[in-house]
């Protein structure tokens, strides 16, 4: 059996109740299986045959309702911003913002592999800094795509490899500016379009 399934690591926290209160396997697996909202220790075996992801598994195992949950723990959500701070640091220093923070959290997939305990998260975000009155106005707003990728151990920790990867980031500096863009784009053609309409006019006599 994986591991890291929800009813591996079950097992493990049942034996680990048993060394420390003293009392025999097959009780401590009942206490943990009612505690968990389980009738009884077999029907928490059986449904994770028929149902391995099943939520109560899944709350008593990882600690989460599910997989997007992770991210709002405390240490993870602390961790997210400090990643974020280190990739996008360059960036962050051209702008006139501060007090950068992780807004809009939208998770897009999650896969999580009970053979290691790894959880891999596509997610976009939104970074969005304080602007800072006294300066001019260099954006202060980057919108992400990124995968962010977990390990469950004790409990949950960012992994040691590659913890946060930036698929694309964008700033709304940059979006202004090619909004702008495609507004003179636009301009310029209506303006070669009555041109050539004039010309048109100016032909006909």
């Amino acid at each position: 059996m994986a591991q890291y399934s929800f009813i591996n690591l079950v097992k493990r926290e049942a034996k680990a109740y048993q060394k420390s209160k003293g009392v025999s396997l097959a009780q401590a697996q009942e206490h943990i299986a009612r505690d968990a909202g389980f009738a009884h220790y077999h029907e928490m075996v059986s449904v994770s045959k028929s149902n391995p992801y099943e939520s109560r598994l899944m709350l008593r195992a990882l600690g989460v309702e599910d997989f997007e949950s992770v991210l709002y723990l405390d240490s993870i959500w602390y961790g997210l911003d400090h990643l974020v701070q280190d990739l996008l640091n360059g960036p962050i220093a051209e702008t006139n913002a501060m007090m950068f923070t992780v807004e809009n959290m939208d998770v897009a997939s999650a896969d999580y592999d009970d053979e290691s305990g790894l959880l891999i998260l596509d997610v976009y975000f939104e970074y969005h800094g304080e602007q800072d009155e006294d300066r001019p106005w260099c954006g202060n707003e980057f919108y992400i795509d990124a995968k962010i990728k977990l390990v469950f151990r004790e409990g949950w920790e960012f992994s040691y490899e590659a913890p946060l990867v930036i698929a694309k980031v964008e700033s709304d500096r940059d979006l202004d500016r090619e909004a702008e863009m495609e507004y003179l784009d636009d301009k310029q053609k209506v303006e070669r379009q009555e041109l050539d309409m004039k010309n048109f006019e100016w032909g006909k006599f």
